[in-house]
């Protein structure tokens, strides 16, 4: 099993399912051979993403580490989900992934981009986000304030509200509300449609 995982002429049939044994089947002792082969410039996108997945199942430190590599590598238009969805499927992984985060200076379209891929597997940590969102520069929720709300809902019953305002920010790309929620039929489907929100 082991020799067809790391073989590359192995077709990616047969390597697929070798991996996963290879981590059943070796436990962590198969650790140093997944990382290898997750980390290899040779290794296809869906290769590294099994090799990923078969690691997280042994160790989830090991892949979070194989997976930041990829992170810290990203260009802006990368798409980083193949890569963190076996690190996010597992229940350890969002808390690995904080911890490895923490220590590494992220630029706002990295932390960007691990948030979309958040979004798009809908998936959510509260330690993960807030982590992602001071890299963003975006403030976690404030304390509720019913003299605030008031106040808000005062001057929307008054008809000051900006219609304009309030799409920007629907379309704010860190807040992601266009992933889940449609406007004027563009948008999400997961969550409900947001046309009659005033009503």
């Amino acid at each position: 099993i082991e020799q067809l995982a790391i073989d590359p002429q192995t077709p990616a049939s047969l390597r697929s399912p070798a991996l996963i044994s290879l981590a059943q089947v070796k436990g962590k002792a198969a650790t140093e051979s997944l990382q290898t082969i997750a980390l290899s410039k040779e290794t296809s996108i869906s290769l590294q993403r099994v090799a990923l997945e078969a690691l997280a199942r042994v160790d989830i430190d090991a892949a979070v580490a194989a997976a930041l590599s990829f992170i810290e590598e990203a260009q802006p238009a990368d798409n980083l989900l193949p890569i963190l969805n076996p690190i996010l499927s597992k229940g350890a992984g969002p808390p690995a992934l904080t911890k490895a985060l923490a220590g590494v200076d992220l630029t706002p379209e990295t932390a960007q981009q691990i948030v979309s891929a958040l979004t798009r597997l809908g998936r959510s940590d509260l330690e993960l986000s807030t982590l992602l969102n001071r890299a963003l520069g975006v403030n976690g929720a404030a304390d509720y304030d019913a003299e605030r709300v008031e106040k808000i809902v005062t001057a929307v019953t008054a008809g000051k509200g900006d219609p304009k305002k309030g799409q920007a920010v629907y379309e704010l790309p860190q807040l992601t509300c266009v992933a889940c929620h449609q406007v004027g039929g563009t948008g999400g489907i997961l969550g409900p449609p947001l046309d009659a929100v005033g009503a």
